[in-house]
């Protein structure tokens, strides 16, 4: 017999031990469907990893699972990963957080090299890795000591700024208020690179359409993946960066609870690439993510397996 024949025959001891002592409870049925669960997970071999990445302090009721099922099927439907014809993929940045896989071989006069940065955090990596690739790159967070961060690439742009939504805050700016300020309203190449730590839906949901189109790569953190709380938002966001561009990659930040609802495993928080939907021919992804030049956030941790996403 198999190891996947033994781990079936395990499970479906204690299944049907727990068929017996089924009295149509609510709890009894949700506890044999968690076995069912647990039983494709072994024999898929992936029981161990699920185990080890949960990490969430938090549980749900059968109702409230049930509609968080709803939500991150939704999300997932909004998130259909493709490929690119004829173009690669390359890691900017350091190999732990703070470093994304983007589109490699767009071609763009110098003048067009223009990388917008929120969320610079203690890990400046990307920014350091785009201006060395001739970038001029625009940094805003306005939690930063501007007297604390030294760039010796004169390409590098820091300012203590946030950006916001529609709704004023202090020391923030909207993004359209910040590319009229620094004069770019025509540039239509530009790319986007935002972590904003939950704050990315509400500046994203007011941002028009057309200034989103001004970006050829947008690189989004997504976080509270499953708080619904904000579902609507979200589901609104990917939405209307769907109608603009192509999801082209995605990676879990390992550093991230995961959320697992019947067959649905999603972290708290997701890297998603996006390439605008004129720049290049796309295809159905073929890739199991994380991929080869994928490195996890929490180098003590295991990546996520995230599966084919198309």
């Amino acid at each position: 017999m198999s190891s996947s024949d033994d781990c079936v025959a395990k499970y479906y001891t204690k299944i049907k031990w727990n068929l017996k002592a089924l009295h149509y409870s609510l709890t009894a049925v949700e506890l044999l469907l968690k076995l069912v669960q647990d039983a494709a997970k072994c024999v898929s071999g992936g029981i161990e990893r699920y185990i080890a990445y949960k990490g969430c302090q938090q549980s749900t009721s059968f109702i409230d699972k049930t509609v968080l099922y709803d939500h991150l099927h939704s999300v997932k439907s909004l998130i259909h990963v493709k490929d690119i014809v004829d173009l690669s993929y390359e890691r900017v940045g350091p190999d732990t957080d703070g470093g994304y896989v983007m589109v490699k071989g767009l071609k763009l006069k110098d003048t067009e090299k223009i990388a917008y940065s929120f969320g610079i955090g203690a890990e400046p990596g990307w920014d350091l890795a785009m201006a060395e690739r001739g970038y001029e790159v625009y940094m805003y967070d306005h939690t930063l000591d501007p007297s604390a961060l030294k760039f010796s690439n004169n390409h590098c742009h820091f300012f203590p700024i946030g950006v916001c939504g529609n709704i004023a805050m202090d020391n923030c700016q909207t993004l359209q208020a910040l590319l009229q300020k620094n004069g770019h309203e025509s540039q239509h190449n530009m790319i986007l690179k935002m972590d904003i730590e939950g704050c990315e839906w509400e500046v994203l949901r007011d941002v028009p359409e057309e200034i989103l189109s001004q970006f050829s790569q947008i690189i989004l953190e997504m976080h509270e993946m499953t708080d619904l709380k904000i579902a609507s938002s979200i589901k609104h966001v990917l939405g209307k960066i769907a109608r603009t561009h192509e999801p082209v990659h995605i990676h879990a930040n390992n550093c991230s609870c995961l959320i697992n609802v019947a067959d649905m495993v999603i972290p708290q928080s997701l890297e998603v690439t996006y390439l605008r939907k004129g720049d290049a021919v796309f295809k159905p992804s073929r890739r199991f993510f994380p991929t080869e030049i994928d490195r996890p956030c929490d180098k003590k941790r295991l990546d996520v397996e995230l599966g084919y996403w198309s």
